[in-house]
């Protein structure tokens, strides 16, 4: 009730208070680096969240296209060379987990405003006509637990390693991960190279979709080269950026980053809340995950 009564409440007077003061004290150019999940032809909201209704999308893209430019990554490499000017504030859309979604409803809303994206994908998912593993857990409680409760049992889960996690909660939870769920798969290799087409950029967000600090090191260094070499293979196309998967403070650590820029990726985000000041160029970025009750108009909170 009372992380409820926070997150509803509390935690948006907080970031209004916040954004303001940013915006006022901190004359840096800023960049803010938005995260989607899922966008859905729906009324509201479910999954805790985590989707967000198409109207909802469109109305907080168009919102924040008066707040200033959508970049891509390309766009940001050129500022930092000097090549582009650089606005106050300016924002970069990127897409976790690889969904359907994105090549259904989303590329094609982006390409009429003429804005790009970056979709990160999990390569061991792609093809395989069913969702990624914590969906079905999502799915299988999203009507009997509490959002909390049910962010509990994937904390568990997350900290595996593939095999022996589908092994675990199907002994579990009985849950049937052989079953194929159209509307709810992750992108085809086919798709995948179409977004490229499309000009968006496809990045890594591992194998597995597992959280990487728990793996042991040469697990989470294969989850890393190895998702970046499939999609090169798959594309043709270079892949420059990774998202670490979850991408809390207990989800990655110094030695993943330096392996991510080891591997040659130029750039990596995780969904530690904030934004980008674009003086600092580190590029390890801050995130504002998305919801349909996100307030746009304060997102510098």
């Amino acid at each position: 009730m009372l992380r409820e009564y926070y997150r509803s409440v509390v935690r948006p007077v907080l970031r209004k208070a916040n954004h303001f003061r940013n915006l006022y004290q901190d004359r840096s150019c800023k960049i803010i680096v938005l995260i989607y999940h899922r966008v859905l032809p729906c009324e509201k909201s479910s999954f805790m969240d985590m989707v967000v209704p198409f109207h909802t999308f469109e109305n907080q893209i168009d919102s924040i296209l008066q707040q200033g430019p959508i970049i891509s990554f390309q766009d940001y490499l050129e500022q930092s060379r000097g090549l582009k000017e650089v606005p106050s504030l300016q924002f970069i859309l990127t897409f976790d987990d690889g969904y359907v979604d994105g090549i259904k409803y989303i590329a094609p809303f982006l390409k009429k405003r003429g804005v790009s994206g970056v979709f990160f994908i999990c390569t061991d998912s792609m093809g395989r006509n069913k969702p990624l593993w914590d969906w079905y857990i999502m799915n299988k409680f999203k009507d009997q637990l509490l959002p909390q409760k049910i962010m509990r049992i994937l904390y568990q889960y997350k900290a595996l390693s593939e095999e022996e996690r589908l092994e675990r909660i199907n002994r579990d939870f009985s849950i049937d991960f052989s079953k194929t769920n159209d509307a709810d798969r992750c992108l085809n290799w086919s798709e995948v190279v179409e977004l490229t087409r499309d000009h968006f950029e496809v990045g890594s967000h591992s194998k597995s979709h597992s959280s990487l600090a728990f793996l042991h090191p040469n697990l989470a260094h294969e989850e890393i080269s190895e998702s970046k070499r499939m999609i090169e293979e798959q594309t043709n196309k270079e892949c420059r950026l990774f998202a670490f998967p979850y991408g809390g403070p207990e989800d990655w650590n110094n030695d993943l980053i330096q392996h991510v820029f080891h591997t040659g990726y130029q750039g990596c985000f995780t969904n530690i809340h904030g934004y980008n000041r674009f003086e600092e160029n580190n590029l390890v970025f801050k995130r504002v995950i998305m919801t349909p009750s996100t307030d746009v108009r304060y997102l510098l909170g």
